[in-house]
């Protein structure tokens, strides 16, 4: 018996304790044996919570595991999803804020609708859950496009929030960072053809040694909470919120909208355009008195 029409796994009876064993068994191999640090646990909704939560005090007799969870609010066998990242699991997969981001990217929703819808999935789990955050993954690419076909040219502002969000934890698909504009097939092997596009190698250096480094972007239960901050000037289509940690700030200002648009304050801060950014609006616009100009689709993170 297979779930769906998976013909290549079986459907296991986890309501037995003879099969738990095996299972956690197998797990503990790798870690023992192979020193791995943690498992993505494929639909992991279909799968007892009660036994991801004896596997992980098993397998955490020998060290510390980091476990992913590919699922978000998926009620298929358990009417409490969010409980998954009590016990058992560190992070889960943001599909809501993925879909958000590129029905906002397609004009299809508002950006303060997208920013509604990802607010509210969030608001679900557990403080300490950290979210996977991508503009792609295996399965993306593969079914639904790629993220020239999902973004075009928008996609850096929401790479910006993948980073940024609390307890964010951000994904880079293979090819990613080389702009691969190919849907890769999902059961044969199909490779890359194209790694000679280095225009995005800056981008995710950059981004990545900010997420690394900075104190207030640091996930999990000890990491710094989110302030969402009130914008003075712009449309509700501008979204702004503070990170605080070990007394350093990262200021995010994100413009989801077509227009370019003009901020003058967020928060308690007045913007002159001599703010320290780390990366910017990638069009370059001269400042005229005081506020701080935000292109179409275009962000401001601001380092202190």
């Amino acid at each position: 018996m297979t779930p769906w029409d998976w013909t290549d796994v079986a459907q296991l009876n986890f309501k037995n304790p003879e099969l738990r064993k095996a299972m956690i068994a197998e797990m503990q191999f790798w870690v023992k044996e192979c020193n791995i640090d943690g498992f993505r646990c494929d639909v992991a909704f279909l799968v007892p919570r009660s036994f991801w939560e004896e596997a992980r005090i098993a397998l955490e007799k020998d060290k510390p595991l980091f476990m992913l969870a590919e699922m978000e609010n998926n009620k298929d066998i358990d009417p409490n999803p969010p409980g998954y990242m009590e016990k058992a699991f560190d992070a889960y997969y943001g599909w809501t804020l993925h879909s958000a981001s590129a029905d906002c990217a397609k004009g299809k929703i508002t950006g303060r609708e997208f920013v509604n819808k990802f607010t509210e999935a969030r608001a679900l789990f557990p403080a300490k859950a950290m979210m996977l955050s991508f503009l792609s993954n295996h399965d993306e690419n593969t079914w639904n496009g790629t993220i020239e076909e999902k973004y075009a040219d928008k996609w850096q502002v929401f790479s910006v929030l993948n980073y940024t969000l609390q307890n964010s934890l951000p994904l880079i698909y293979n090819g990613e960072e080389a702009n691969n504009t190919k849907r890769l097939l999902f059961f044969e092997k199909d490779p890359i053809t194209s790694w000679s596009d280095t225009s995005r190698y800056a981008w995710y250096r950059t981004m990545n040694r900010l997420k690394h480094t900075h104190p207030a972007l640091q996930n999990g239960a000890w990491g710094a909470k989110e302030e969402v901050l009130k914008v003075t000037g712009g449309d509700e289509n501008i979204y702004a919120f503070r990170r605080t940690g070990e007394g350093q700030t990262v200021t995010v200002i994100v413009n989801l909208s077509s227009k370019q648009q003009w901020i003058q304050s967020v928060g308690d801060r007045t913007l002159n355009g001599t703010e320290k950014t780390y990366v910017k609006s990638p069009v370059t616009i001269k400042h005229i008195g005081q506020g701080m100009p935000l292109d179409a689709w275009g962000y401001a993170v601001i380092v202190n």
